[in-house]
């Protein structure tokens, strides 16, 4: 198949030599000789042998000629199912630009090279055809044509994103712009490292219209050191706590990395550093300690030293240091002396009595836990704003009365989905069971407990729990019926004893247990919260406005830089939600009112990017050839240049080069022929010979 056929009419050209060769227009001249040696030499060529050489010279003729006019017939050779692809040509050029790309290869970075390959891409498409550039950006801007000029300025402008899209995505998004973008040739290349949490060829958008290129680009190594997490030892923190921070540092290399060095840093300063051991594709769990030595908050972060990959060495954390837990006591007999002994001076507690009948119901958004000690009967409007209290976030204590009204205090139960309350047990029963796993006993315990002294009690109510009840079991009697349960109920929590808290009724307010069950109930009700968010999460993030300013919008600022945002903020539920757009860099951040700092968060770019596991150019045509992509194809070799694949693949493979060089061989050929074949100068025989005569 040729692309130029006009020019086979060329090959009338190939009557020249033959009518040369017919005709043989030699001329010839006289040459006189004094000496008849010189016939002898012309002898020595025989009939044959010129005869022969004169055809070959022919058949060399003809077929430079011959390979000269196919060189500009253009010859190609294509598939069967390989047509010519003709008129106008829409290409959607994909470069990743994740984090993974800052990796590097044997020509400099991937992302260096990604770039290099969308410039070939589009250099084997007519000036005229129409170019779009898409990355991990996805930006309302990029969905637009563009000329070749307009397109490689774009790609030159290209940076590593901090946000990540995947191969997926990138091509579903190209596939729905290009069916609104009219007719014509539609191509899609898309550029990447092909990182496997990036590629799900299982659910890879196809379409039929469009000629999608997938473009594997290599690095030297895969190998990655990280810190993936911290999680902080205790879910609370005050002023002049011990902080232990938990950091899991990970190594997604194939090789073992020892001694991998951490630092920690507080409020800009450095207070700790540690090294650890990580097995290849493992991870190490490393505990660094520092104090919380002030109020307010703390910004954190802890960095290891990793290269070409960098954007996950350093983990920003923060922690707003709280100030005391308000807990109030609505006692029903009085104050209760072993309530009283426990957190009357305690510092991190403050603790404020009411009488049952004397509440002032405006106290209660003001304090973070609640106790309703031996209530006879709890009123439907005290139960109502209990129930609102727990579901925005406090903890409800219940303590019975030895006579109380079952049915008020299942009406309060009920309304949380809490198991109810039963009857009144007068019998002895001592405890059997504690549950010391349960999130209320969290670092009080180390190791195993063995023959730990329980507690009895001379009567309970007994427990029962709906099939719809949500209910832990922290303690139990040897009976099996429960003595503390707890619920979750909205953002709070509700715990209920089965027995009044008073010596007559049980010895546990004289037993050891009891002070870290009673005071992680009230410390536990204002958690710490999650101390670092990934950045571009969609999740609102709960945050609490100082005093009366909930209206006004609070400003987001960089610690660092100079970034300062006015996040989207809404209510609902009973709480204030911020909506955190997509930030440009991680770090740490101030929720700001009036210039002043309330509430400290800390952002981190998402881990996904540092799996360093990719998908290599068999991996991907065996995916094509599994799952049956029809309207997909990888490249052959990434190394060579794209816009020669492109054009061997929308033109066929074209053979003038070597027409070309075919015709410049046979001319040469002819060329050695004549040179060897030309006799030798015979005035010079001549002149030599009339000397020998002469003498």
């Amino acid at each position: 198949m040729f692309n130029n056929p006009w020019f086979l009419l060329g090959l009338v050209a190939v009557a020249i030599p033959i009518i040369v060769h017919l005709f043989n227009f030699r001329r010839y001249r006289k040459v006189y000789f004094s000496n008849t040696r010189y016939l002898q030499q012309l002898e020595s060529e025989t009939r044959k042998q010129s005869e022969l050489r004169r055809r070959v010279i022919l058949a060399l003729r003809i077929a430079a000629i011959v390979m000269l006019v196919l060189a500009f017939a253009q010859p190609v050779i294509r598939h069967k199912k390989q047509a010519p692809k003709l008129g106008q040509s829409l290409v959607c050029v994909y470069i990743d630009n994740s984090f993974s790309m800052e990796n590097t290869g044997r020509d400099g970075s991937l992302l260096d090279r990604a770039k290099a390959k969308a410039a070939e891409a589009v250099a084997a498409y007519k000036p005229d055809d129409r170019f779009m550039l898409l990355t991990n950006e996805c930006t309302g801007s990029q969905f637009r044509w563009l000329g070749r000029g307009e397109f490689l300025s774009a790609v030159e402008e290209v940076q590593i994103c901090n946000k990540t899209l995947s191969l997926n995505d990138a091509a579903q998004r190209l596939n729905d712009f290009l069916q609104h973008s009219g007719t014509g040739n539609r191509d899609v290349y898309l550029i990447s490292d092909f990182q496997q949490t990036a590629f799900n060829a299982e659910s890879f958008a196809t379409d039929s219209t469009v000629a999608t290129t997938l473009v594997p680009i290599a690095g030297n190594s895969e190998n990655n050191l990280y810190i993936d997490t911290v999680t902080l030892d205790a879910p609370v923190c005050q002023k002049g706590a011990a902080i232990t921070a938990k950091v899991r540092i990970c190594n997604a290399g194939d090789a073992a990395i020892e001694k991998a060095p951490l630092r920690l840093f507080v409020n800009g300063k450095q207070r700790g550093v540690a090294t650890s051991d990580v097995a290849a594709g493992s991870n190490a769990d490393v505990d660094m300690h520092f104090i919380a030595d002030a109020d307010g908050i703390m910004h954190c972060r802890v960095e290891t030293n990793d290269y070409p990959v960098s954007f996950d060495d350093k983990y920003y954390f923060c922690i707003n240091v709280q100030p005391r837990i308000k807990l109030l006591t609505i006692n029903g007999h009085g104050t209760n002396p072993c309530l009283e002994r426990l957190f009357a001076d305690d510092s991190a507690i403050l603790l404020r009595n009411a009488d049952l009948t004397k509440i002032d119901f405006n106290q209660f958004d003001d304090n973070d836990a609640v106790i309703l000690n031996e209530a006879d009967a709890i009123a439907s409007g005290l139960a109502q704003t209990l129930t609102t209290r727990v579901r925005e976030g406090a903890t409800l204590v219940l303590i019975p009365s030895g006579n109380i009204d079952i049915s008020s205090y299942n009406a309060l139960l009920q309304s949380m989905n809490a198991p109810t309350i039963g009857s009144y047990s007068n019998k002895t029963a001592r405890a059997g069971n504690a549950n010391l796993k349960s999130p209320l006993y969290r670092n009080v315990f180390d190791g195993e407990v063995r023959d730990m002294e329980m507690p009895t009690v001379n009567g309970h109510y007994t427990i029962a729990a709906p099939a719809n009840s949500v209910r832990e079991e922290i303690i139990t009697l040897d009976n099996g019926d429960a003595l503390l349960i707890a619920t979750p109920y909205g953002k709070g929590m509700l715990y209920l004893w089965a027995t009044p808290l008073r010596e007559e009724y049980t010895d546990f307010v004289r037993q050891a247990l009891l002070v870290p069950t009673l005071f992680n109930m009230a410390l536990y009700s204002k958690p710490l919260g999650d101390v670092a968010y990934n950045i571009g999460t969609r999740q609102p993030l709960p945050v609490k406005l100082p005093g009366d300013k909930d209206e006004q919008p609070p400003r987001l600022a960089a610690v660092d830089t100079d970034l300062s945002i006015i996040p989207g903020i809404h209510r609902g539920g009973g709480e204030t939600l911020l909506d955190v757009p997509l930030l440009p860099t991680a770090g740490n951040y101030e929720l700001l009112m009036d210039d002043q700092p309330f509430q400290g968060l800390a952002f981190n770019y998402g881990r996904e990017e540092s799996q360093m596991r990719f998908y290599n150019r068999s991996d991907i045509q065996h995916m094509i050839d599994d799952y049956n992509l029809s309207s997909c194809s990888v490249v052959a070799n990434s190394e060579k240049p794209l816009d020669e694949y492109i054009r061997s693949r929308n033109n066929g493979t074209t053979l003038w080069k070597w027409c070309l060089a075919a015709a410049l061989l046979f001319l040469a050929a002819e060329t050695v022929i004549l040179v060897l074949g030309r006799p030798r100068n015979p005035s010079k025989s001549d002149t030599r010979s009339r000397k020998n005569d002469s003498e």
